[in-house]
């Protein structure tokens, strides 16, 4: 899976991050684009708008240690 991620993130996801652009942007970028997983750092909120726009695709929301981006009350 290709990982998207927020730029709020911490600096070691964002290190591994396929790209790294706003909510908005995330959404923009995981539909058009050719991969057909993502990993989505920022908040699980956007699913509901990912899924519809991409139905074939899979996203998956993962929180980690040191920052729980999925769930994030900033976002």
């Amino acid at each position: 899976a290709l990982i998207a991620a927020h730029p709020e993130c911490p600096a070691e996801v964002l290190a591994q991050a396929d790209f790294i652009g706003s909510t908005s942007a995330i959404i923009e970028h995981c539909v058009k684009a050719e991969g057909d997983e993502w990993i989505v750092m920022t908040e699980s909120g956007v699913r509901h708008s990912l899924e519809k726009l991409a139905p074939h695709k899979k996203f998956y929301f993962v929180a980690n240690e040191q920052c729980n981006c999925s769930e994030c009350p900033f976002m």
